[in-house]
């Protein structure tokens, strides 16, 4: 999908798209802004060792990213604003049962809060997403100091 609306147009790296079933029960929401692809590094083996341990079938999981542009700092409320539409329409499609919001973004982009330290270990309803959202931080398991990505 080839997107304008926000200045990463310019870098041909536009609009990353879900990962997994496009009828999950799960959506995972993250953070990822280290790397073109969802999962990188150690937290790709890690996340999907806990998925396993957790009896989570890999067909009930969609995994995407917050800010749909690779890039290599945190993304401003405004971008994510512009980018909002792609998450709404990906929930829309998959139609899961929760959404894990992993980490600042990915909680801003789902409920328009931006404390992860107050919402985390949660369910909200989101009236952005109409889906109840799970907040908790985004595993970095490269850092394990750093809370977010």
């Amino acid at each position: 999908m080839i997107c304008t609306k926000c200045k990463k147009y310019d870098n041909n790296i536009n609009c990353i798209p879900y990962l997994g079933n496009k009828n999950a029960t799960y959506y995972f929401l993250g953070n990822s802004v280290k790397s073109k692809v969802h999962l990188f590094g150690k937290f790709d083996k890690n996340f999907w060792g806990l998925i396993r341990f957790s009896n989570i079938a890999e067909k009930n999981i969609a995994i995407s990213n917050s800010y749909k542009c690779f890039t290599e700092s945190k993304p401003t409320e405004s971008e994510l604003n512009k980018c909002f539409i792609h998450i709404l329409r990906e929930v829309n499609k998959i139609k899961p049962k929760l959404i894990i919001a992993m980490g600042e973004t990915a909680l801003y982009q789902t409920l328009g809060k931006t404390n992860v330290d107050r919402c985390r270990g949660k369910v909200y309803y989101s009236d952005k997403l109409k889906c109840n959202v799970y907040v908790t931080h985004f595993p970095d398991f490269e850092d394990e100091n750093k809370k977010d990505i």
